[in-house]
């Protein structure tokens, strides 16, 4: 119906659990450092709390590797206002729903495509530039 407001969902006993942890003294030291070396804007639209924006810590990735946020590695968390951290997520479900769709024997091209474009960013290189042999245009 037009007008009908969306009910909230309940959080899962998992997501409580793992908003206590975000309010970890752990954490919280971990989310400024992020913070700090991102020069307190959003990495993706560049605004900032001078824009009235809330900043937040997004995950690239999340593993059962790391039991707490504060132990993943700090080059795979970047600041991303909530605006932005909302499409990173919606984003990064499409491509784990992509990958999986993939037969297991082609996903292994993926991952290495992926890891030389990410050598070649820290290079200073241009996504733009870049050769994706997978990508459909």
């Amino acid at each position: 119906m037009v007008g009908e407001r969306r009910k909230r969902k309940a959080p899962t006993k998992g997501q409580k659990e793992y908003m206590v942890k975000l309010r970890d003294p752990r954490w919280q030291k971990c989310r400024l450092e992020v913070f700090e070396r991102d020069v307190w804007q959003c990495t993706w639209c560049k605004a900032g709390e001078l824009d009235r924006r809330n900043l937040q810590v997004h995950h690239g990735f999340y593993s059962r590797e790391f039991e707490n946020p504060w132990e993943y590695p700090r080059d795979s968390l970047f600041t991303l206002c909530e605006k932005c951290h909302k499409q990173a997520e919606v984003i990064k479900q499409q491509v784990y729903a992509a990958l999986g769709h993939l037969h297991a024997k082609y996903q292994h091209h993926v991952h290495a495509d992926i890891l030389r474009a990410l050598e070649e960013l820290e290079k200073g290189g241009r996504f733009e530039e870049l050769e994706v042999p997978w990508a459909v245009e």
